[in-house]
């Protein structure tokens, strides 16, 4: 008891060593997890096994019509030092030495480096609390299975369903800033990586068997992509609107789309802006 007690008066955790242990129910799987503090450095690792996807969703959202979606399974490894925690000016870096989240055959995995922070000021009924992000990024995504389609339908209001078929997988990099409090602030979020498309078809449209290229996303600012196969293209930019008259909050500043170029039906579609009209 002595030994807390000084701890709690000098905020100095350098000669405690603790180890904790513990696991919970949560919709109808299990997640469990473990720590470790020794010479204020700690870590801790949580798995996440057969959470269930809908029931979690719609406890969180709130909703009674959610899709069937797979149950989710997630692995989480975090180590840090406990020490700037400690100090007036909060600011520590959380090393992220595993995420992986996987559901189905969607999978995303991550490293890199957390920075938690706290605000100088913060609005009423907004958290002190924020963190940025610089991260390794990978992820596979079989389109069959994902709920685009009737996504994009209900976005739209539009009951003709799109159809997406083939696989991604996409590596690159995140930048993240301010992530809590403005997440969707211009340049907050930076998302640059190579994309690579394997039997990708958009209803009846296939495209060649692999197209690859460059993707970037840079909130409030630019969104980008540009895929190729050894024929097929698919290409566009994007940028923010700022006019009070925007329906969408980004407008296409050019688009290419070439499929089956050397086929009897082929698809060939170019456009580009130039003020507020866009020729196609």
């Amino acid at each position: 008891l002595e030994q807390l007690l000084a701890i709690a008066s000098n905020r100095n955790f350098s000669s405690f060593n603790a180890n904790v242990n513990a696991q919970l129910s949560a919709a109808d799987g299990t997640v469990k997890a473990t720590g470790k503090l020794n010479n204020n450095l700690w870590q801790t690792n949580i798995i996440a096994s057969n959470i269930n996807s809908s029931l979690l969703s719609r406890r969180l959202l709130g909703s009674k019509k959610t899709q069937t979606i797979p149950d989710l399974n997630a692995k989480l490894n975090l180590s840090g030092n406990l020490e700037p925690l400690l100090k007036p000016n909060i600011s520590t870096t959380i090393q992220a030495n595993t995420l992986s989240i996987q559901a189905g055959r969607q999978q995303f995995n991550a490293t890199g480096d957390l920075l938690l922070y706290k605000l100088a000021s913060a609005p009423k009924q907004k958290s002190s609390w924020d963190i940025s992000g610089n991260l390794d990024i990978a992820a596979n995504a079989d389109l069959d299975s994902l709920p685009i389609d009737r996504a994009i339908a209900v976005a739209s209001k539009n009951k003709e369903l799109l159809s997406l078929k083939g696989e991604a997988n996409f590596k690159g990099k995140f930048r993240g800033q301010n992530l809590l409090s403005a997440p969707l602030a211009p340049g907050n979020l930076n998302v640059i990586g190579n994309l690579k498309l394997a039997d990708f078809a958009v209803n009846r449209i296939v495209f060649e068997p692999v197209m690859t290229g460059l993707v970037k996303v840079v909130t409030g600012e630019e969104l980008a992509i540009n895929l190729q196969g050894k024929r097929d293209r698919i290409a566009a930019e994007l940028e923010p609107c700022t006019s009070d008259r925007c329906r969408f909050p980004y407008l296409p500043t050019f688009l290419a789309i070439r499929q089956g170029e050397e086929t009897k039906n082929p698809i060939i579609a170019t456009g580009k802006r130039t003020g507020e009209v866009f020729a196609l």
